[in-house]
């Protein structure tokens, strides 16, 4: 699954969920910028798969903010983690970033997306 139908069905996840702050949750997710890193390094859990980390990279002035969801978010991530046959969802983790270049966002930070 690509980064960016990743996150659209991460956001659509938390729509249709019932945690309390979901508006806000979801007007974060749209500052997102959703990048993969797939290891080397053997999971141990499940045999000839590597670790894959999931990143959420959001700008720095709302770092915190999404911090806060982080363990909300991470449950969603390994419910939606696609399986496959080669990488085993290892962990997800929230880092400052640039704003994505989608349509939803109407401005455009080129550069750089995770730091």
């Amino acid at each position: 699954m690509q980064e960016k139908d990743f996150k659209k069905l991460l956001i659509d996840t938390v729509k249709i969920s019932d945690h309390p702050d979901k508006e806000k949750i979801i007007n974060l997710l749209r500052l997102v910028t959703i990048h993969y890193e797939q290891t080397g390094e053997f999971t141990y859990h499940l045999w000839n798969h590597y670790k894959e980390y999931i990143y959420l990279c959001i700008i720095p002035d709302k770092l915190i903010e999404l911090k806060s969801y982080s363990d909300y978010l991470c449950d969603i991530c390994y419910e939606i983690y696609p399986p496959n046959d080669d990488y085993e969802l290892f962990g997800v983790e929230i880092k400052p970033g640039a704003l994505p270049n989608d349509e939803e966002i109407s401005q455009v930070n080129r550069g750089k997306n995770c730091i």
